[in-house]
């Protein structure tokens, strides 16, 4: 039997454009496809964004809705309602606005 003299061609000596390194230089296709999955990607952040931003409103308002209602059951028992709880001995701006509402939400029970 005789033997073969050829060269045996493997997946490494395959020609094609797919396994070659571009060297920085882009067909206009590949451009434009980078270009649109950026876009799309903005888009999606920005809907991640404006949903974020409508929860945490949405949680700031149902703090004050709960402060006031903590406020009127206050009133309803006979309890004076805590007004401002001591900031006043606080200077001016140390005290953020959700440490107020947390502060005024502290009850005391009387047995």
């Amino acid at each position: 039997m005789a033997q073969y003299t050829g060269k045996i061609r493997r997946l490494a000596n395959l020609r094609g454009v797919a396994g070659r390194p571009t060297n920085g230089a882009r067909f206009p296709h590949e451009i434009y496809m980078r270009l649109c999955c950026l876009e799309m990607e903005r888009f999606r952040r920005e809907q991640e964004q404006s949903v974020a931003v409508t929860r945490a409103r949405k949680c700031v308002e149902r703090c004050h809705h709960i402060e006031m209602e903590v406020q009127e059951l206050l009133r309803s028992i006979g309890q004076a309602p805590v007004a401002g709880g001591g900031e006043s001995a606080r200077p001016e701006g140390a005290r953020s606005e959700g440490a107020a509402v947390r502060d005024a939400s502290k009850l005391t029970f009387i047995y």
